[in-house]
């Protein structure tokens, strides 16, 4: 009887042997094994538990406008809460400074505060992978992407105008109007604490009027230089349509890349002078023929409209010669 109990223990210890070595070929982690049936239980019920609480993340639908923790620690307020459809999630907007004042600025400065935010917004990559400045993006050169024509604009007229304001007014502005948060800091400053900050009062609602009055000298100083700006432009763009009564201008409203040598110059402030610009000009032009043909009618009519204008300011001394001549 021993015999064959001790038999059958060593027959148990070789299939055990066999069965770890193939568990080893083909992977899995022995220590994970569970030693006795209670472990087995415990190592289920612990899986199952996983899996509810996947299962309900999964039921709780998150809006894609929700803010992320860091977002909200950044911002001066809470989010606002918008429903968009009952009994969908609601949409989420942090307000901007200005609009809990806008009664208390003119149309001018309200106006004006918002176009220099979003030509600030317009100057943003549109993700980290295209910041330039490598703040939030990419350290490596080569994989930055390079600044598109419409954030050079943008950038340019941003320095044009912030180059001009006095710098009393100046941090005020990039606080409340671009809400750009100042280095070494987590948040933009409220209005009161702005107040509290530069006039040294004490109590909210000093504070908060300090504040507001420092607002509103600031949007009144930003548009009178908006308005600066615009009379600036508009002699750019004088000075654009003359140059478009050139010999290159002619060429370009007969061949229908008006419109792109125009931006070419208006942003340059000259005509081309090289091969390698005049191919630039065609091959933008060329970029904005294909994006035309699957944009919207009302885009491709402004596109048209333009290109007729600049056609006729082109062609207007010829056509006045002609007349003369006759």
């Amino acid at each position: 009887m021993a015999d064959a109990n001790q038999k059958e223990r060593r027959r148990a210890a070789a299939v055990q042997r066999r069965t770890f070595k193939a568990l080893q070929q083909l992977g899995v982690d022995l220590e994970t094994v569970p030693a006795s049936d209670r472990d087995a239980i415990a190592i289920g019920e612990r899986n199952i538990a996983a899996l509810n609480a996947a299962a309900a993340r999964m039921r709780q639908v998150t809006h894609p406008t929700a803010p992320t923790p860091e977002r909200v620690a950044h911002a001066i307020s809470a989010p606002q809460e918008i429903e968009v459809t009952p009994g969908q999630p609601k949409a989420h907007r942090f307000a901007w400074a200005l609009e809990d004042m806008r009664d208390r600025l003119s149309a001018r400065q309200y106006e004006s505060a918002l176009w220099l935010r979003m030509t600030y917004l317009a100057t943003r990559p549109a993700s980290r992978v295209a910041d330039p400045t490598a703040v939030g993006g990419s350290s490596d050169p080569s994989k930055r992407l390079p600044l598109t024509e419409r954030q050079e604009i943008a950038g340019r007229d941003l320095d044009w105008v912030m180059d001009r304001i006095e710098q009393p007014f100046r941090s005020c502005i990039r606080n409340f109007v671009l809400e750009e948060i100042k280095q070494g800091s987590e948040r933009c400053l409220t209005v009161a604490e702005w107040g509290a900050r530069t006039t040294g009062l004490i109590g909210e609602k000093a504070s908060r009027a300090a504040g507001t009055a420092a607002i509103i000298l600031a949007c009144a100083h930003l548009a009178n230089v908006k308005d600066a700006y615009d009379q600036w432009q508009s002699e750019q763009c004088s000075k654009t349509d003359r140059m478009m009564r050139s010999g290159i201008g002619h060429r370009a409203a007969h061949g229908g890349w008006i419109v792109a040598l125009w931006d070419f110059c208006h942003r340059h402030g000259r005509l081309p002078k090289t091969q390698g610009e005049m191919d630039e000009i065609r091959a933008s032009h060329d970029t904005d023929a294909v994006r035309l043909r699957t944009a919207p009618p009302i885009e491709r009519d402004r596109w048209q409209k333009r290109s007729d204008r600049l056609t006729s300011v082109a062609l207007r001394e010829s056509d006045e010669r002609r007349v003369r001549v006759a």
